[in-house]
């Protein structure tokens, strides 16, 4: 199967995965020669896995019977030492890869119940949406146990890469990172994400590198022979996708990496959601900024009345010239906000746009937009005479 989907509306039981990784891994051949060799010296009942999710647990119970068997063969009287020796080993082979499939198990039950909790790096900073995707590709790696990780935008019924991350590897991410911008993956009927995000599943792509349904650019650029790809649904739309694999461990992955990986997503998701508010707010309040802005100049030029700003932050225009002419630098001063007083401030200091954006723990673009109002209130054509104003102004307050 080159794509395996999540059940829906089941939560994930990484015992049943542990099972697969038999199937698939070293412990798979050990346990089978184990068992044959097992089996010549005992009449053993055949074990069938059955298809539930008591698949290890029986699997575990049958290997226990086996060496307990081989416990009872060795008090018979009639074994030659050879035998004795021989039936020993192998008794004791069983029960370390009986105890290897209970660490494996147990590790699998770890890894899908503490994602959350380690996860908290992610959470604890307040990123906009698209810098948010970017973080994400690292911290999931962290939070998987996996090796290498890419995020893509759903727009236009395409995929766009947002987010490359390769643990160990920053220059080839970089370089796979930019060599797949420009060419978008179409979600035409018959592409494996295509399926994933019409159910909104989860969903585990195997053998790749020879799927025609694999998008090809993507897949051979980065070599990987199979991947778990998860959708990021936020409030009930695909948004975007995450694509985890593991190269760098040298091994497949499967369901039990699917399960941790659509854990992670579903805390990314309310994470984007958040964020996805934040940044609608925050343009909101530009907006009505700007709004209020507008509305201020007209008043002030057309009435020379104290503006909003004025009463918005309790700064209180100078009342009457003097005979230094000092009114206009006041009235202009006060017309600011006290977020512009604080940029005006530190632009009289020399300080540049990104050294006032670190200092006021503000976005550049947010200063720059900052800069712009303050010219235009104070009615000056660059920084310099900005700060002019402002140092008249502060050498005339009592």
């Amino acid at each position: 199967m080159p794509i395996e989907l999540a059940i829906p509306e089941t939560s994930p039981n990484s015992l049943s995965e542990v099972d697969r990784r038999i199937d698939a891994g070293i412990l798979e051949a050990d346990l089978k020669a184990a068992l044959n060799e097992a089996a010549e010296h005992l009449e053993l009942p055949v074990w069938s896995r059955p298809a539930n999710d008591r698949a290890p647990t029986e699997l575990l119970e049958y290997v226990e019977f086996v060496v307990t068997q081989l416990l009872e063969r060795l008090k018979s009287v009639s074994l030659g030492p050879a035998a004795l020796s021989e039936t020993g080993q192998l008794a004791v082979r069983l029960q370390r890869i009986n105890a290897d499939i209970q660490l494996a198990a147990v590790e699998a039950q770890i890894r899908v119940l503490s994602t959350p909790h380690r996860m908290a790096e992610l959470f604890s900073t307040d990123l906009p949406p698209a810098e948010l995707l970017q973080r994400a590709v690292a911290v999931s790696c962290m939070a998987t146990g996996l090796s290498r990780s890419m995020v893509f935008r759903v727009s236009g019924g395409y995929l766009h890469v947002a987010g490359t991350h390769f643990v160990g590897h920053d220059e080839w991410a970089a370089d796979c990172h930019l060599s797949i911008v420009d060419t978008p993956a179409d979600l035409s009927p018959g592409l494996l994400e295509t399926e994933m995000l019409r159910r909104k599943l989860p969903a585990l792509m195997t053998d790749t590198l020879h799927d025609p349904n694999a998008f090809k650019p993507i897949v051979e650029r980065i070599r990987t022979p199979g991947y778990v790809a998860v959708p990021i649904v936020v409030m009930g739309e695909v948004v975007a996708t995450l694509h985890l694999d593991a190269y760098f461990n040298e091994r497949q992955v499967d369901g039990v990496d699917r399960d941790v990986a659509s854990t992670f997503a579903e805390s990314l998701a309310w994470a984007l959601e958040r964020s996805i508010a934040i940044d609608q707010l925050r343009r909101q309040r530009s907006a009505l900024r700007d709004l209020v802005d507008r509305v201020d100049d007209g008043i002030e030029i057309a009435t020379g009345a104290p503006t909003l700003f004025t009463h918005r932050t309790g700064t209180v225009p100078s009342v009457g010239a003097t005979p230094d002419g000092i009114e206009l630098p006041n009235r202009l001063i006060s017309s600011l906000s006290r977020r512009e007083v604080e940029v005006l401030q530190l632009m009289t200091s020399g300080a540049t746009n990104a050294e006032i954006a670190q200092r006021l723990v503000l976005a550049e673009g947010t200063v720059k937009t900052h800069v712009k109002r303050i010219l235009r209130k104070l009615r000056a054509s660059n920084r310099g005479q900005a700060a002019a104003i402002y140092l008249r102004y502060s050498i005339a307050r009592p």
